[in-house]
């Protein structure tokens, strides 16, 4: 028996290695292409409800791009929110002359964010779609011009980019930039290979015709989130070969992290939720590694609890995984400057596999709420 634990647990650990190893070595730096010729219009799409605390900081980061004006459209869609969130947008929207617009969500019937977006785009005149959320924006007044050179030079139906959280003071906090950072690294690797499994909706860009192409979110209306994943892979399967991962510090986005424990767990519960909707086989097999690797370490802590002679084996698989972890982690936190969370990682670790436990559980069996709704 114990030889067979231990031949599993070296198994997954090797497995586990050896697949985010390959993603490692597949990112690259992103390319920037410069130039100064721009005649691609251009329209942000940003879906917001109830963000009145955020949607000013996101609409100055984008009215501060240094992209001509006459190719900039901002489109707000309201979300039926029940604060101050369309008055905010329209007072900072109109002390600019980008053209923009600030629409309703009340106006369609419809809720959520796939229909907000979907109805933003059915407004927007541009030829390159860029989303954001509305807690989010560049620091870069580049960020719009890195996606634009990009969507040029390289045919790029679809683009991605990174996102990370806006501070790191305390633990939850760091935990979660621990976890995006990783994740950040991860898709940029599978952008690379070719065999995209996941993007984040608040840095994202996407030709309209490619969207109306494939549908848009058909099929996909009902699910609370999964706006960028589903498109994702959408648009992968029609052309594998026209997506880009934008791995540079131009199109960093960055993101308002969940500020206390109760949002924390629903937000990743919710984000759990649509992977068992989620078709891609490539990212199925990422997830069912990475989803072993942790339930296996759950299990060996719980033997050796009772048979100390199972630590061994506890020991080992938690040395290989914390090894790999530390790499992708370390490597993330050069490239975005972020070296202040590895204090943090000897702790993260110790959770981690609890928590993932825990998400991928509830989000199967157990509905969240998402400000104010349930989902």
């Amino acid at each position: 028996m114990m030889l067979i634990f231990l031949f599993i647990s070296v198994f997954i650990i090797g497995l586990y290695a050896f697949v985010l190893v390959v993603l490692l070595l597949s990112v690259q730096r992103s390319k920037l292409v410069n130039t100064s010729e721009w005649s691609t219009k251009v329209s942000v799409l940003i879906a917001a409800r109830n963000e009145e605390k955020y949607i000013e900081r996101c609409l100055r980061s984008v009215l501060s791009q240094r992209y001509p004006s006459h190719l900039l459209e901002v489109i707000v869609i309201d979300d039926c929110s029940e604060d101050a969130t369309s008055q905010l947008a329209q007072r900072v929207l109109q002390t600019s002359s980008i053209a923009h617009q600030v629409l309703s969500l009340n106006e369609t019937g419809k809720t959520g964010k796939k229909a907000a977006l979907e109805y933003g785009i059915s407004k927007a005149s541009g030829e390159l779609i860029i989303c954001t959320d509305a807690d989010s924006f560049a620091l870069n007044q580049n960020w719009v011009s890195a996606y634009i050179n990009t969507y040029i030079a390289k045919g790029a139906k679809l683009i991605a980019g990174p996102v990370l959280y806006t501070k790191t003071k305390g633990f939850l906090v760091a935990f979660q930039q621990i976890e995006l950072l990783i994740l950040n690294l991860v898709s940029a690797g599978t952008f690379k290979l070719k065999k995209p499994v996941m993007c984040n909706g608040a840095n994202m860009a996407f030709a309209r015709k490619v969207f109306i192409e494939v549908g848009g979110y058909e099929g996909n209306l009902h699910l609370a989130s999964g706006d960028d994943v589903f498109l994702l892979n959408k648009v992968s399967a029609k052309y594998p070969d026209a997506l880009t991962y934008l791995f540079s510090k131009e199109s960093l986005v960055y993101t308002a992290p969940a500020d206390n424990i109760n949002t924390f767990i629903q937000q990743r519960i919710r984000w759990a939720g649509k992977f068992k909707h989620n078709s891609n086989f490539f990212n199925a097999f990422i997830g069912l590694v990475s989803f072993a690797a942790n339930v296996w370490l759950v299990l060996l802590i719980a033997l050796s609890l009772f048979f100390p002679q199972w630590s061994n084996y506890f020991i080992l698989l938690l040395a290989g995984k914390c090894l790999i972890d530390f790499l992708l982690l370390f490597l993330g936190t050069i490239f975005f400057r972020q070296k202040q969370v590895l204090i943090w990682f000897p702790l993260a670790t110790i959770i981690y596999p609890f928590y993932v436990c825990l998400a991928v559980v509830a989000g199967v069996f157990i509905r969240t709420q998402w400000k104010g709704r349930k989902i």
